[in-house]
């Protein structure tokens, strides 16, 4: 990935390190869904635990903090998270307001969220514009 921030392997487990993702469902999805902790839903060959393996259940500061310094940051790391919720839906933006809220919270970022029509955000894509999408 060349992406300046996303690119960056510690940027991308702090980010997973602080996910919280009992309070997306929650949240976003009001309890109608249960926590992803795989790139493969629950129920579809392929599915495992690989994220809940690796970055636990809970979020943790510590080990996203961590991940950064490995990395040699030492700021509040800035980043755009993309969405484009004419293809997607409205939950998409819901979402990553959420996902960029616990990011804040934590003080190690500064997220947030744009969101642009379907037909600019395929050829944006296409052109790596984003570093992190939907």
């Amino acid at each position: 990935m060349d992406d300046p921030v996303a690119g960056k392997l510690g940027v991308r487990k702090a980010i997973a390190y602080l996910l919280d993702r009992e309070a997306l469902v929650n949240k976003v999805y009001e309890d109608t869904a249960t926590p992803l902790y795989s790139i493969v839903p629950a129920g579809v060959t392929g599915h495992n635990t690989a994220f809940f393996d690796r970055y636990g259940a809970r979020p943790s500061r510590t080990k996203a903090a961590a991940a950064l310094r490995a990395e040699g940051i030492t700021g509040k790391v800035k980043l755009t998270l993309w969405s484009t919720p004419s293809r997607y839906g409205p939950a998409t933006d819901q979402e990553f307001r959420a996902i960029a809220q616990q990011l804040n919270a934590s003080g190690l970022f500064d997220a947030t969220v744009k969101s642009v029509a379907y037909d600019q955000y395929e050829k944006d894509i296409a052109k790596g514009k984003y570093g992190v999408y939907v």
